[in-house]
């Protein structure tokens, strides 16, 4: 096997084309989670650091939910007419009301923040009661993960659900490879 051959088979994909700030595969892997949750979900969702917004598309396309976007800088979302709240959660609070969202997705996000905590503060107030928070960040301490990371720049993830004492469950990355 050439050695292009086998970086290739351990990316999972040809390392080429600009860096992606999620790709697919972690798409898939949140949408499968939601999915196995069994949560019914309504109302609104929120994605924090939304990005281009192809994880609020997706969940549009599969879920009947209004959705919201985030995000630290302006100029990245690139679906029409997706109104992106500008915010620091270092410094500032969800500009939303309390129990405003059915569905919160935090993906390859909450690594970057200093006050990580306080984010996932600001996450469970805007949940309702009963509905799903995901959050996912990169595993580092995987070496195959750790190689994925060097060769694309991302990884992949798969999710495990945790339950809360308000009934609402939280998807957290268990087992990233």
């Amino acid at each position: 096997m050439s050695a292009r051959r086998f970086f290739r088979k351990l990316a999972g994909r040809k390392i080429t084309g600009l860096y992606q700030l999620s790709t697919p595969e972690i798409h898939r892997a949140v949408l499968s989670a939601i999915a196995s949750s069994g949560q019914r979900l309504s109302g609104n969702c929120l994605d924090i650091g939304s990005g281009g917004g192809q994880l609020l598309r997706l969940g549009a396309a599969r879920y009947s939910l209004t959705p919201y976007a985030c995000d630290f800088i302006n100029g990245l979302m690139e679906t029409p007419g997706q109104k992106v709240e500008l915010v620091d959660l270092n410094r500032e609070a969800l500009p939303y009301p309390n129990d405003h969202f059915g569905l919160v997705t935090c993906i390859e996000t909450i690594e970057h923040l200093e006050n990580f905590r306080a984010a996932i503060r600001e996450i469970y107030r805007v949940l309702k009661p009963g509905g799903l928070a995901v959050i996912s960040t990169p595993n580092i301490l995987n070496l195959r993960s750790r190689l994925r990371t060097f060769l694309r720049g991302s990884i992949i993830c798969s999710a495990r659900l945790l339950r809360t004492n308000r009934g609402c469950p939280v998807l957290a990355d268990t087992s990233l490879r």
